[in-house]
């Protein structure tokens, strides 16, 4: 399991309220809960939620950040821009792999990145 999980709890959003900053997931969907972000809305700890990753997905029909005026939910393709970037590095990788030689970006399990 990933160290990731849960790790933008209520205590993390609090901090934002400062500047109600916007909330956008990206990244990870695990990384807060579906209340954890209805919560910090509704204390205006965050201005607003832009979301292309869910806690669950998909997300429910009866979940309320469907109709949820400052949250915006994207159809999960936030990567698409970065595809040729992303096969170039991989195909890339691939020939360093094949001969023998260092691969780039190598994710340190230690660190959990």
């Amino acid at each position: 399991m990933l160290m990731n999980t849960g790790l933008l709890d209520n205590e993390k959003l609090k901090v934002c309220s400062s500047k109600r900053s916007v909330f956008i997931n990206v990244g990870r969907g695990d990384i807060c809960t579906e209340d954890s972000i209805l919560q910090a809305l509704r204390e205006k700890w965050i201005g607003a939620a832009i979301l292309d990753v869910l806690p669950t997905e998909p997300l429910p029909l009866d979940s309320l950040l469907w109709k949820h005026p400052q949250v915006t939910i994207t159809p999960h393709v936030a990567a698409g821009p970065l595809i040729p970037k992303t096969v170039e590095f991989i195909a890339k990788n691939l020939q360093n792999y094949i001969h023998d030689k260092p691969l780039e970006y190598v994710i340190d399990w230690s660190k959990s990145y």
